[in-house]
């Protein structure tokens, strides 16, 4: 009986502690790196930063509150930093001036941009103007009782008058001016007495001057006496 052969098993592998390692070590390279080349991938697919620059508002007066798509920004003069080519709203706010309001494009290099702001005007009404009356401002005729007069930077001299009335007259300085919503006002009450007429004496009458008791002459008082002369002495007889 043939008996079959039986082949020895193959010899083991020596077991080896550096290929666990080494993976390790790959996998902790690579999870620092990751983070790395994901912004590095992002950074070179996103747009570049946009350029600033340096815009110098200034404005007459000085002091203006200044808005940039209606944030503030702060008051003049000041520097502020847009983006160049930016297309902006500008406000410049002023007590006592009119509001600027306007649409600016940021220049690619520094600039300065000016603002110049207009005061309010003044409005002058007038109460109790007697009807016919003719009120002048500065020698000029003016309709109504409403009268815009402009920007004051001086007293004006008011004038009213009217047939049969005393004449009104009456200086009006800018400071007597109240601010409103968009505009300077004053508001003034026109007292007008009507002239005094002359006092006359009436003639008298023909009758009432008959009824009046007549006038007696008074006769002169007589002279005094002119005093008596003294006596002579009479002299001694001797017979």
């Amino acid at each position: 009986m043939h008996v079959p052969m039986q082949m020895p098993p193959p010899p083991a592998e020596p077991k080896s502690w550096l290929l666990p390692i080494a993976l390790g070590v790959l996998v902790a390279f690579a999870a620092v790196l990751a983070p790395l080349w994901s912004a590095d991938a992002q950074e070179a697919g996103a747009e570049p930063a946009p350029a600033m620059v340096t815009l110098s508002v200034t404005s007459t007066p000085e002091g203006a509150e200044i808005r940039l798509d209606g944030e503030v920004v702060g008051q003049t003069p000041l520097e502020v930093e847009v983006e160049a080519e930016r297309v902006f709203d500008l406000e410049a706010r002023l007590e006592g001036h009119q509001l600027v309001e306007r649409t600016e494009t940021a220049p690619v290099e520094g600039a300065e941009l000016s603002i110049a702001l207009e005061p309010f005007g003044h409005q002058l009404r007038l109460e109790a103007v007697p009807d016919g009356a003719e009120v002048r401002v500065d020698d000029e005729v003016q309709t109504g009782t409403t009268m815009d007069l402009g920007v004051l930077t001086e007293p004006v001299d008011l004038v009213v008058t009217l047939d049969g009335h005393q004449t009104f007259e009456r200086s009006i300085a800018p400071a007597e001016f109240t601010l409103a919503e968009n505009r300077h006002e004053f508001t003034l009450a026109v007292e007008m007495a009507p002239n005094r007429a002359p006092r006359t004496r009436a003639p008298r009458s023909v009758a009432a001057a008959s009824e009046e008791p007549a006038l007696v002459p008074t006769p002169p008082a007589p002279a005094p006496a002119a005093p008596a002369a003294p006596a002579s002495p009479v002299p001694n007889n001797p017979f």
